[in-house]
């Protein structure tokens, strides 16, 4: 009975080697041999925020259920090779890749040496994670300026011989990387890596094609030919440049808000918005006079920037990369958790909203009719609008993206006492005999705030608004804003006093 089941799993054996073939390239792959479980992750820096034990679990139940830590930077030097960051793990039971994090320019008769105390280095800084509450399940190499794949990859495949069995070994593949002699053979050097196909880091050059899920899809099909499991890195992180008046970046900055730019009486917005945008949004505006921005100090004509991804981005995204049907697509590498100062960027609140297939993902808006006072005419009033979720509106300056409010039965506003408040600007109007609005500056029963746009988990309000009236006045609110995939959110309409308030 023994002899015949050795004898079976003998020929199991060399029926599926010869069905591997002889040629190297027909190896699925060369690396540690563990086959990586679909899961996704979201990768923390130091400049990362923390992620909340309710996060966490809500991230869990969309399948994102890994974290990538970015815990230390490569040193070149054998006898330091690590520089640890001091990084906390988020809370809960999230197993952890280790990111080890740096440039790679060793020729090769350094390789070994170097990868041994790498190796050792990574084994020391594994057990420190762990005892703060970590589980370290691999270790994650993120190596974009490399100047010998070849080097790279013996150097990785010495370090999956030294490291505990137990952990997985991974790497970046760079944007680009499909095309570069010796990709290949560092991808087969390691259990799976990450491919970062959608989105920009903060120092790399702009480009639209980064973002342009056409050639994403180009990419990820030669990538996925390669028999190797692997994420899809998608880069939450939204920037913002300093271009002089060639065109030259002067600076960078992800720590910086649309309002901020928005709001600054010395830029002038490009008209409506830039359409050139391919699955992202793009914001121009020119400094007509000079003037600061932040920490920027701009000349005159010198131009700011923005280019940032959507939740309606992501959720294209997703669905693509599922419908493409990607054999060894294992899920995706989210690029990374924002810092308290990063509102350019994608914040946990809108992926989860993007993962959620359930819904659409867009702002969850409502509306707040305010009595004050009464006043010798009439009464005085105040409106607002709250975004209760991290979505933003679509960036719109001319008659889009409004909070409406009429007064119904006999009431009027008095234009001379209508504060915008936070709002950019209103107008006035009156019903003409066929019911359409025309602008008025007299007799104006409906006026209309107008602003840019609407952050996340933002509240807005007009000032002190005089509606004439010989009785407590009848109103019906309404807004109208545009969203970043085109499609206009319509909220209301909300009668006061019967309602002060209510979502869409």
């Amino acid at each position: 009975m023994a002899s015949t089941l050795t004898l079976t799993l003998a020929l199991f054996l060399i029926l599926a080697v010869a069905g591997c073939g002889g040629g190297g390239d027909e190896i699925p792959w060369l690396g540690g041999g563990k086959d990586k479980a679909p899961a996704s992750a979201v990768w923390i820096t130091p400049r990362s925020g923390d992620l909340s034990a309710n996060e966490i679990a809500r991230l869990k139940g969309f399948g994102v259920t890994e974290v990538y830590l970015t815990a230390a930077r490569l040193t070149g030097t054998p006898g330091t090779p690590l520089e640890s960051y001091e990084i906390t793990p988020p809370e809960g039971s999230m197993p952890s890749n280790l990111v080890l994090e740096g440039t790679f320019d060793l020729e090769a008769d350094a390789v070994a040496a170097y990868a041994e105390s790498v190796t050792d280095a990574a084994r020391q800084l594994r057990f420190d994670i762990e005892s703060r509450g970590a589980l370290v399940v691999g270790v994650h190499f993120d190596i974009h300026d490399v100047r010998d794949p070849q080097a790279y990859a013996a150097f990785l495949e010495r370090v999956r011989d030294g490291l505990d069995d137990e952990l997985f070994l991974s790497a970046s593949i760079p944007r680009g990387w499909d095309e570069r002699p010796g990709a290949r053979e560092v991808a087969r050097a390691v259990d799976y890596f990450v491919a970062f196909l959608y989105g920009q880091r903060l120092g790399e050059t702009e480009s639209g094609a980064a973002w342009d899920f056409l050639e994403l899809e180009r990419s990820v099909r030669v990538l996925d030919e390669w028999g190797v499991p692997y994420q899809v890195g998608v880069v939450l992180l939204g920037s913002a440049r300093l271009l002089g008046t060639n065109g030259t970046v002067h600076a960078v900055t992800s720590e910086m808000s649309l309002q901020d730019i928005v709001r600054n009486r010395r830029l002038d917005m490009k008209p409506a918005f830039s359409l050139e945008g391919v699955n992202r949004r793009v914001y121009e505006v020119t400094s007509s006079r000079g003037g600061r921005l932040g920490e920027w100090k701009l000349g005159r004509g010198e131009m700011v920037r923005v280019v940032r991804a959507a939740a309606s981005d992501i959720e294209e995204l997703l669905r693509l990369l599922d419908v493409w049907n990607l054999p060894n697509h294992r899920g995706q590498a989210y690029y990374r958790v924002p810092g308290a100062e990063e509102d350019l960027s994608l914040q946990v609140e809108s992926l989860l909203a993007a993962l959620d297939t359930s819904r659409e993902a867009e702002p969850d808006l409502a509306l707040e009719t305010t009595l004050q006072r009464r006043t010798g005419r009439g009464w005085l009033m105040r409106f607002s609008i709250q975004n209760r979720n991290g979505e933003f509106t679509e960036l719109a300056t001319l008659d889009n993206n409004f909070l409406q409010v009429r007064v119904l039965d006999d009431g009027r506003f008095n234009r001379n006492k209508i504060a915008a408040g936070d709002f950019y600007r209103f107008q006035l109007y009156r019903t003409d005999r066929e019911g359409a609005l025309e602008t008025t500056f007299r007799d104006a029963e409906v006026v209309r705030f107008h602003v840019p746009i609407l952050e996340g988990e933002q509240r807005i309000s007009t000032g002190d608004v005089e509606v004439v009236a010989r009785s407590e006045p009848r109103i019906e609110a309404s807004a109208s804003f545009l969203l970043p995939d085109g499609r206009t959110l319509e909220v209301g309409p909300v009668l006061w006093p019967d309602s002060s308030e209510t979502g869409r």
